[in-house]
């Protein structure tokens, strides 16, 4: 019975070894690296979306030269439109003994951290010189926003009301270390007559389009001003979101006699379908139009949003309809339904481009060359794990600034059934766990069995003489 356990204990590690899974795929693909970079975005075309057999494309994998799986997790959808954020910055009265002229700056001191952040200005100041209510010049340190992602969009400023009103201009200077300056842009300010402090009132200047984010800024104003706020619009440009177009043609169905005219496509995988453009075979033709999307052929149409495709000779010229933006989640079926109180011909087929998103995936570039991508198989959970956790430190955009690698053709091949090792391998812990008790238990029966066999045998054995 002892020798036994070790035997179990051999069998167990045997049969939960991982193996290498590829063989069980249908498709495999080689992974050109284009660095040595660990971590690594991977667009995915159309064929391997084609080729998959789970939701949500679950059963694409990564292995490496030596068999191993590659930890994967999938991008996220770019950020759409732009975001914004304002952020004070620090801000200094220029010294009104130094004039704000580069023929004095180099007597100027200012004193400055590590990074370029301005502790301090020291400008010796001579007491013979008048007291003002505020400053002409003022210094802004914006070396804390050098963000790549990020550019200044407004700055916006504020001081104590004057009831009297206020019209000034701004002149304002760019500069990298505070000594060489160069002219920015200028700008109006006002402020209306009144003590109300809701009073309509410009204090904002707009930042140029084309101009960078400048370390230090100096602002110079006609009229002094006692400076109480001094903030920065920062905005960023989301990832742009790149859609590959692809020109598909729908058929038509054949339905009822009494039912609307209907085109139907099926791209053989869940695609995520972001705009359609209609290319109606005969001009001066108007239809309206209902686009709807199902994932399995057994489930209800649902519909998407409805639209108008029309192509029309106008003033000499023919012209047609704008593609139609697609909010709506990944599909492979599709439907085009026409309005029966529309006229228009019937053709049996509609030739149109549809523009839609890759999903891109980022992987750990590990085991040198022979990475692949394999895909293709039926009931696999999936194995990508989130993206923060892939990337420590992650933020929003991330991984399209990773070094884009580039997937080889796809090729199909007859797929290897898991044998009786590759099936426990690929168990979850609950079936392991039940298997491995099951095991056990087989193996404890066996023993008493063998003991009862035994005793028997002795039981029936004949008594010595």
């Amino acid at each position: 019975m002892k020798a036994l356990v070790p035997m179990l204990a051999a069998a167990c590690s045997i049969a939960f070894a991982a193996p290498d899974v590829s063989g069980r795929y249908a498709a495999v693909a080689p992974i050109e690296l284009a660095s040595n970079e660990g971590l690594q975005r991977l667009e995915l075309p159309l064929p391997v979306v084609q080729a998959s057999r789970s939701p949500h494309l679950a059963d694409v994998r990564v292995i490496d030269a030596q068999g191993r799986e590659v930890p994967i997790a999938w991008a996220h959808e770019p950020a759409r439109g732009t975001q914004q954020r304002s952020v004070q910055v620090p801000r200094f009265e220029w010294p009104r003994s130094i004039p704000a002229d580069p023929v004095n700056a180099s007597s100027l001191k200012v004193q400055v951290t590590a990074a370029g952040a301005v502790v301090r200005i020291d400008g010796a100041t001579p007491k013979t010189a008048p007291v003002a209510a505020g400053s002409s010049v003022w210094l802004l340190d914006l070396s804390t926003l050098k963000n790549d992602d990020e550019r200044p969009t407004r700055i916006t400023l504020d001081w104590p009301r004057h009831n009297a009103g206020l019209s000034t201009q701004v002149r304002i200077e760019s500069s990298s270390d505070a000594r060489s300056w160069s002219a920015v842009t200028r700008a109006q300010l006002l402020e209306l007559p009144g003590n109300d402090s809701n009073a309509p009132a410009l204090r904002h200047v707009d930042w140029p389009t084309q101009q960078s984010t400048p370390r230090y800024l100096r602002l110079v104003f006609d009229t002094p001003l006692a400076l109480t706020r001094s903030e920065v619009t920062l905005t960023r440009s989301g990832a742009q979101m790149e859609l590959i177009s692809t020109a598909m043609q729908f058929t038509s169905v054949n339905g009822e006699r009494d039912e609307p005219v209907q085109w139907s496509l099926d791209l053989i995988g869940r695609v995520d379908l972001r705009r359609l453009m209609i290319q109606l075979p005969e001009p001066n033709t108007v239809l309206s139009l209902r686009l709807e999307q199902r994932n399995d052929a057994a489930q209800a149409w649902v519909p998407v949003r409805s639209f108008t495709a029309w192509r029309l000779v106008r003033e000499g010229r023919e012209a047609q309809s704008s593609p139609v933006e697609i909010d709506a989640a990944p599909a492979r079926y599709w439907r085009i339904v026409g309005d029966k109180h529309t006229p228009g011909p019937v053709a049996a087929s509609l030739a149109a481009t549809v523009e839609w998103r890759a999903p891109q995936l980022v992987l750990v570039a590990r085991g040198g060359p022979g990475m692949r991508l394999v895909v293709g198989r039926d009931k696999d959970n999936g194995s990508a794990v989130a993206l923060p956790v892939l990337m420590p430190g992650y933020e929003s955009g991330a991984e399209f600034r990773l070094p884009a690698a580039r997937l080889g053709p796809l090729a199909t091949r007859p797929v290897v059934e898991p044998g009786w090792r590759e099936r426990l391998s690929e168990a979850s812990p609950d079936d392991r766990k039940r298997w491995a008790l099951w095991l056990v238990l087989a193996v404890a029966v066996a023993g008493l069995g063998a003991l009862a066999w035994r005793l028997a045998h002795d039981v029936n054995k004949a008594p010595p003489p």
